[in-house]
């Protein structure tokens, strides 16, 4: 069922057990709909399985009696059945079936329970790929607590991107000079309105220069201004001649004729230096996830400078903060030279 409506192909089937794999992954809607193509007539009393991962939402609500307050599995509570009935969209729970049919006499109520497990109990997979669990380990903070999360008690159901959670001031270290060689990339995030009043807040327009070197990934320049299309055009011819032609010059580029139009004019204004546009893949937060899992991982430092302190209380605020662009800025950089990396060790 990859789309909405594919659960309209189900209709009139008979299926004694359905699975599903990953059933946070489904919406609300096609679960309770298969919940009507559970039945049989060869003697099987019909049942349903499903396997999940932590992550907040429609399955996360569902499952809340068995989820503390601090999105951990109640480990006393796994293997708990419950009963439910549905009634107007709106589900009724209780601890017995007798009770539950007594309040709603017009509904069959359903049995529920929900068993807590962790990537511990899977030995046989731990023993077979040990880098398994140093996989897990090396997710970003998020990703972490959501897969990997508790040793007894599982994945965080709860957890979002918040302050302080994607990205953290402690996690970066300042230092006064960086090791010379490896290729440099300035990413620019680009915005096109110029702030004109003090309640005026329009996007900014961002650039984020760095490298990696030994698995360190150094943050060398970050810039952050309110402005017009002509002065960002100044401003990138600008930074381009102080950064020089050993810094490769990327920027964001929007979909549509519009977007490629743009990518041209600029690839043009910056002939003469290593310049291309970048078409996003994926949202912001799921772009920003590889640099955040090196930066809690201690692998990104910061040049010292005056643009430090600007930059790091943005990484820290976000998603919570109403700009991203500097955000934008640094992940789009590391993405482009950890997938030169990635080619340089493994091939393109």
């Amino acid at each position: 069922m990859q789309r909405e409506d594919d659960k309209e192909s189900w209709k009139s089937s008979q299926i004694p057990l359905i699975e599903f794999d990953q059933l946070e992954t489904f919406t609300a809607s096609q679960f309770f709909y298969m919940l009507s193509r559970n039945r049989s007539m060869c003697g099987v009393r019909p049942y349903i399985r499903a396997s999940a991962n932590p992550e907040p939402g429609w399955l996360a609500d569902f499952l809340k009696w068995w989820i503390g307050e601090d999105g951990y599995a109640i480990q006393e509570r796994s293997g708990v059945i419950r009963w439910m009935v549905r009634e107007h969209d709106r589900i009724y729970w209780a601890d017995d079936a007798e009770s539950l049919q007594s309040e709603h006499p017009n509904s069959t109520p359903k049995s529920v329970t929900f068993i807590l497990s962790t990537v511990y109990d899977n030995q046989t997979l731990l023993d077979a790929d040990p880098g398994y669990l140093a996989n897990l380990q090396a997710l970003d903070n998020i990703e972490r607590q959501r897969l990997l999360g508790d040793g007894k008690r599982g994945g965080n159901w709860l957890i979002k991107p918040a302050a302080g959670k994607l990205f953290n001031k402690a996690w970066f270290e300042i230092v006064d000079a960086v090791p010379a060689g490896g290729r440099e990339v300035r990413f620019w995030d680009l915005a096109a309105t110029e702030k004109k009043t003090k309640s005026h807040d329009p996007d900014f327009t961002a650039s984020c220069k760095g490298k990696i070197l030994d698995k360190i990934t150094y943050i060398l320049d970050a810039t952050a201004e309110q402005i017009d299309p002509a002065r960002t055009d100044t401003d990138m011819k600008n930074t381009a001649g102080q950064d020089g032609k050993n810094v490769a010059i990327c920027f964001e580029m929007e979909g549509g004729a519009s977007g490629k139009r743009d990518a041209n004019y600029i690839v043009k204004m910056l002939a003469g230096y290593d310049v291309h546009g970048v078409s996003p893949q994926g949202d912001k937060i799921t772009r920003a996830k590889p640099l955040a899992s090196q930066a809690l991982a201690g692998n990104v430092k910061l040049l010292r400078g005056e643009w430090n302190e600007r930059w790091l209380n943005h990484m820290h605020g976000q998603p919570d903060l109403p700009h991203d662009d500097e955000m934008d800025a640094a992940s789009g950089m590391y993405n482009e030279l950890s997938e030169e990396v990635f080619e340089i060790l493994f091939g393109a």
